[in-house]
């Protein structure tokens, strides 16, 4: 009776200690950066020189998307992000003990076929729509909208911004500059911004994020966070895209057509576009408002 009653007491003190105990609430990662202006511009050259990009911000580690949905990603990848009162910067280290693998030069390929890099970029911080832009280890650039959290994707959407690519010692590296011309954005003083950086690598067919891990790879509201972003007005307001295009048949006269493109910038999130006998292969597309 006594080994008993030491046996239930031990058990009752053992109870106690657990239910006084605080609980331990899972950790959740904070995907958030502190926006920084660069003094100087770098050179996109795909090439990080010492002090290019000193004060950015620094996105690390990354997460799988596939295969291995939430583990951490296989090799390596450093994601930098910097703007100025003209351009967003974003610039990828990337570890790999082998040399890149890309094969694709047309622009808009689907580059996750290949070593590539994404940026996710949601300008209104509305958790529903973003542009993205990508480039792989040659310097190939793909553009796109993104609307409804994911679930549609612009593909037709082009807009001049610059990218290279470099093998580095370590791997390969990118730089990516996107003109604020280029998109519509929330402009003022400590602005949020939403922000996610990709990877693909094609010798282990995985795709990972920094910010996850991710139900799509363009789920806009499980992006990260780029606070205090200070960015007023663009000077430029215009954008002119001219084309011309030229058929060629023996026997036959030469045929030519030209267009031009155009687009006023009315305000930061309001743009106005017309077009002057289009060409229906690159006109943009825009969700109606």
């Amino acid at each position: 009776m006594i080994r008993q009653a030491t046996m239930n007491s031990a058990i009752l003190a053992v109870a106690a200690l657990l239910v006084g105990a605080p609980q331990q609430s899972p950790v959740t990662p904070s995907f958030e950066l502190a926006a920084r202006k660069l003094a100087a511009p770098p050179t996109i050259d795909g090439l990080l020189a010492p002090g290019e990009w000193e004060g950015a911000a620094a996105a690390s580690p990354f997460i799988q998307f596939e295969p291995e949905r939430g583990a951490p990603a296989g090799t390596p990848t450093r994601a930098l992000i910097a703007y100025d009162a003209t351009h967003v910067y974003v610039a990828f280290e990337l570890w790999d003990p082998l040399p890149p693998t890309a094969q694709l030069t047309r622009r808009d390929a689907d580059l996750t076929n290949d070593d590539a890099v994404f940026l996710v970029l949601d300008s209104h911080n509305d958790h529903r729509s973003a542009y993205y832009f990508a480039t792989n280890a040659l310097g190939t650039q793909t553009d796109g909208r993104i609307a409804n959290d994911g679930r549609t994707v612009d593909e037709t959407w082009d807009a001049p911004w610059q990218a290279a690519s470099q093998p580095t010692p370590q791997g390969w590296a990118a730089e990516l500059a996107i003109p604020l011309t280029s998109i519509t954005y929330a402009a003022g003083q400590n602005q949020t911004w939403g922000v996610n950086f990709g990877r693909s690598r094609r010798r282990t067919l995985e795709i990972s994020f920094w910010a996850g891990p991710l139900e799509n790879p363009f789920r806009v509201s499980q992006a990260g966070a780029l606070v205090g972003v200070d960015v007023a007005q663009p000077s430029r307001r215009h954008r002119v895209i001219s084309y011309g295009l030229s058929r060629l048949q023996e026997g036959a006269s030469d045929d030519w057509d030209v267009g031009t493109d155009l687009r006023y910038a009315v305000s930061p999130e309001l743009s106005l576009y017309g077009t002057v006998n289009p060409d229906f292969a690159t006109i943009e597309a825009d969700q109606e408002q």
